[in-house]
């Protein structure tokens, strides 16, 4: 499947000034695509995305030989790590361990939030080291400070409700919190955005209007940031299905809605912005995959899924614009081409994603993606055959959902899950297709 107006998806600017008809104009949009677009500069008005399946297909990535499934083809027990190695360094079985050693261990566990669920994982690089954030249902965002060989806990700031999602994009710290709308109301539970003022530790929160003092009437599961001519936006998705866009205005100190998207008729689980920040891919739990124009705000095109769609991520590609990475309910990892053609599928039987997260070794090795499921395991894959390096079980992961996967930097990445650990491996080789 593509739309036909291929082209227009990379020559799109990605900023225009307020006499230009590029940047983000797209107001509203309706589930067809049409609708008057009302947002900053000139909306213009949203047309209807062509969309059709010609030229489509199930192209292949470079580097053929893609496996399917998850434990296939005979060597799934090399590619299962060995338990006792992970652990501890060491493997009891010695040479007749038929599990893979030498490739992840546990470097740190952290008791960040046990026993509530550590459900967004942040870092931060200052000059005293590595900072890395946590957010949590037990209502709180924690500070780690890992410039020494034990982490220790900065701050632990209280929020008014469960952490959902934390992002940061330079200095820049905001975080979504499922809060009462009133204080007399504590069983109404509304989204909020925060962003973070690191000196007196007090938040701003994205508010739509006086009358509607929040961000979304339903859980924000997602949010991302980018800053274009040095101007904080921000893009939530809300549980109730609409996608809104904030401006920051420094002079104000407050969050201005420029733009609404509306079409997915479920929770909004993930989105990923492309092509220079002209194209916003969003995922849903409506088992769709829409694709926005971010100048008009017209949806060009909507990708239907078997399940739930529960995350997104960007698979880097070399000498290619690279693909993006869904995941589903239903244990599918599908690779899309930029212009919407399905590239290639994995399965993982029947396992539920939850999260999907590129990582890079500092060894050498190739990127890989990071796959978090609701069982508690993590599986990687190479991004440049989608072949399997190798299967993090449940038993020595999280106990249940991963819900956070983290890239650290030198050769690290980091886990949260239902158990509220925060769990820091360490990648002992490069990592390579098998």
């Amino acid at each position: 499947w593509h739309w036909a107006a291929h082209s227009h998806i990379r020559s799109t600017k990605m900023f225009g000034d307020s006499s230009s008809s590029g940047g983000w104009g797209g107001g509203r949009s309706s589930s067809s695509g049409s609708g008057r677009g009302r947002g900053f500069f000139r909306g213009g008005r949203g047309g209807r995305g062509s969309f059709n399946n010609s030229g489509g297909g199930d192209g292949g990535l470079p580097g053929a030989g893609l496996q399917s499934s998850l434990l296939s083809a005979g060597d799934s027990s090399a590619n299962v790590l060995c338990k006792f190695f992970v652990r501890s360094g060491e493997c009891r079985n010695g040479d007749g361990c038929k599990f893979s050693h030498n490739t992840v261990v546990v470097a740190l566990s952290v008791p960040a939030h046990g026993p509530k669920a550590l459900k967004a994982i942040g870092s931060l690089t200052t000059p005293d080291g590595l900072k890395v954030l946590t957010g949590s249902s037990d209502q709180t965002v924690k500070i780690w400070n890992f410039s020494s060989k034990v982490p220790s806990l900065d701050i632990s700031i209280p929020m008014k409700g469960p952490v959902e999602h934390i992002d940061v994009n330079e200095n820049t710290i905001t975080c979504a919190t499922l809060e009462p709308l009133l204080d007399q109301q504590p069983k109404v539970a509304v989204g909020m955005l925060h962003l973070f003022n690191t000196s007196t530790l007090t938040t701003v929160v994205a508010k739509r209007s006086e009358d509607f003092p929040y961000t979304h009437p339903q859980k924000i599961r997602t949010f991302i940031t980018t800053k274009l001519g040095g101007v904080l936006y921000v893009i939530t998705g809300g549980g109730e299905g609409n996608i809104r866009t904030w401006r920051f205005d420094e002079a104000k100190n407050s969050f201005e809605p420029i733009s609404l998207l509306e079409g997915h008729i479920r929770e909004v689980t993930g989105l990923l912005l492309v092509s220079e920040a002209t194209v916003l891919w969003s995922s849903s739990a409506d088992h769709s995959i829409r694709v926005w124009e971010m100048s008009s705000g017209r949806c060009m095109g909507v990708l239907p899924t078997n399940e739930m769609a529960t995350c997104l991520e960007l698979i880097p590609a070399p000498n290619a614009d690279g693909y993006i990475a869904s995941g589903t309910a239903d244990g599918e990892v599908k690779l899309w081409g930029l212009a919407g053609e399905l590239a290639h599928t994995c399965s993982h039987k029947g396992q539920f994603v939850s999260c999907l997260r590129v990582f890079q070794d500092s060894l050498g090795g190739q990127p890989v993606l990071l796959i978090g499921m609701v069982s508690g395991g993590i599986v990687a894959r190479t991004c440049s055959t989608m072949s399997v390096v190798f299967v993090i079980d449940s038993q020595f992961c999280n106990t249940q959902t991963v819900w956070a996967i983290r890239d650290l930097g030198q050769s690290c990445f980091a886990t949260g899950g239902d158990d509220g650990n925060l769990l820091v491996w360490k990648v002992m080789k490069p990592l390579q297709d098998k």
